[in-house]
């Protein structure tokens, strides 16, 4: 299908509250019951997290509620756009650029948030719309969506937790050939085994 072969761009346009998990929680799996290591084990959360999250995360997904722009250079044929990060929580807007250059919000009685907002979450045209036509422009379409399975680390799937939790373990043994950010170790199996069945694969 012709919408599934355009791509568009991502950029983060409000980031995270709070991490997926919390300092404590990190700290308790660790056994760490001092407090002289808590900036090292929250940038190990971070380092963790940005390993998994968001658009350059390995499963693909987003973890606790964002909100991102995604930028198309032009409306598909057919009548759905694939989205990106599930899960989507919803669409806030749908605007474009007009054959004069105007910027121009797409009335939201005019698509919906499709029902697999987890897996492959798309904006489908309602019935007895079309797309406008548009500038050609390579931001012609900015479609912005909240990301995310909920505000609060408790919303987050327990096995992508418990994924963090092994991540943040194997940084904190192996301290000297990690980098914050950068991955220079082979991780777990376990690892992979908990967040396989979160990766979406496909686009």
């Amino acid at each position: 299908m012709y919408d599934r072969l355009i791509r568009g761009s991502l950029a983060l346009a409000t980031a995270p509250v709070e991490e997926p998990l919390a300092l404590e929680d990190a700290k308790h799996h660790l056994r760490v019951t001092w407090d002289d290591e808590n900036e090292r084990i929250e940038a190990l959360i971070q380092a963790a997290r940005e390993h998994i999250d968001g658009r350059d995360g390995w499963v693909g997904r987003a973890l606790i509620t964002q909100t991102w722009d995604y930028t198309l250079r032009e409306f598909p044929v057919e009548d759905c756009i694939r989205l990106q990060l599930p899960p989507v929580q919803s669409i806030v807007s749908v605007k474009y650029r007009d054959v004069a250059g105007n910027l121009v919000t797409f009335g939201s009685t005019n698509y919906t948030l499709s029902s697999d907002h987890d897996w492959q979450p798309e904006v489908r045209l309602a019935y007895g719309a079309s797309w406008p036509a548009t500038r050609d422009d390579l931001d012609a379409v900015v479609i912005q969506t909240v990301n995310g399975y909920g505000l609060t680390a408790e919303t987050v799937p327990q096995p992508i937790r418990q994924a963090l939790l092994l991540l943040i373990g194997h940084f904190y043994q192996n301290r000297e050939p990690v980098n914050i950010g950068n991955i220079t170790t082979p991780l777990p199996y376990a690892v992979e085994a908990l967040l396989q069945p979160y990766v979406i694969t496909a686009f």
